[in-house]
């Protein structure tokens, strides 16, 4: 049976980067273990201590888990600190390459390596030092998540808004160049609703009734930042396969 690992920096990064893709996956009857490097205890809602939200947001991923068909004995928090996860770099690595070695999965999902938050790319650059030193045959897939909230992607509301981001970000680096680096896709066209289903689980990022004052995902680049997520297709960089 293949193995399939999905790490991810926060509870809702699996769902919105491939949550159609684990949903087919699982329909195949294929393992998908999930791991999640933080709880997201710091996930912007300002009224909850963070220890209420990461328990929240454990509660919410178990859930959203479900609707994707995979079993809460197959997924794991790792419980790292959100938002200075390069703070336990030695600490992830070690429990990442037990992870790993134990499970020896025939393809990682992880995120993309230039994607623009620290948790995000601090992931990454984890999983991709642990795989390192393993003995078995196994392919990444890095899958986008907030690089879709820069430009050209999301559209600038005003010049001055666009010539600010244009003067200091990395637009020739990594933005327009994403269309080059994801050369794989995956029709979810048969699961696309399982994973909205499972993205309305993660009800603390989105609900805007029980949390007001507070913007959720569907707030975020007007609406345009959460649409990327709600295609029939999943994009993705797939790395060369290692022996």
């Amino acid at each position: 049976m293949e193995t399939t690992i999905v790490f991810a920096p926060h509870p809702d990064d699996e769902v919105l980067g491939c949550g159609g893709t684990i949903a087919l996956k699982r329909k195949y009857n294929c393992k998908v273990l999930i791991v999640y490097m933080t709880n997201g205890e710091n996930g912007k809602l300002e009224k909850f201590k963070p220890e209420f939200l990461g328990k929240m947001r454990q509660k919410e991923a178990i859930l959203s888990s479900q609707k994707l068909m995979v079993s809460e004995s197959n997924i794991f928090f790792l419980g790292f600190k959100d938002g200075k996860l390069s703070d336990d770099y030695i600490k992830a690595l070690i429990k990442i390459k037990k992870i790993l070695n134990y499970y020896k999965p025939q393809q990682i999902f992880i995120p993309f390596e230039n994607d623009g938050h620290p948790d995000h790319t601090e992931t990454n650059r984890i999983v991709i030092n642990a795989l390192k030193s393993v003995n078995f045959s196994f392919t990444v897939f890095e899958y986008p998540l907030w690089i879709w909230l820069q430009y050209p992607w999301i559209r600038e509301t005003s010049i001055k808004q666009f010539v600010k981001k244009f003067i200091k970000s990395n637009i020739s680096n990594s933005n327009f160049n994403l269309i080059k680096n994801l050369n794989t896709y995956v029709d979810i066209s048969t699961t696309i609703n399982k994973k909205s289903s499972a993205l309305r689980c993660h009800e603390s990022q989105l609900n805007r009734n029980n949390f007001s004052n507070i913007n959720s995902l569907y707030d975020v680049g007007n609406g345009e930042f959460l649409s990327y997520f709600l295609k029939k297709q999943e994009f993705f960089h797939k790395k060369r396969s290692f022996l």
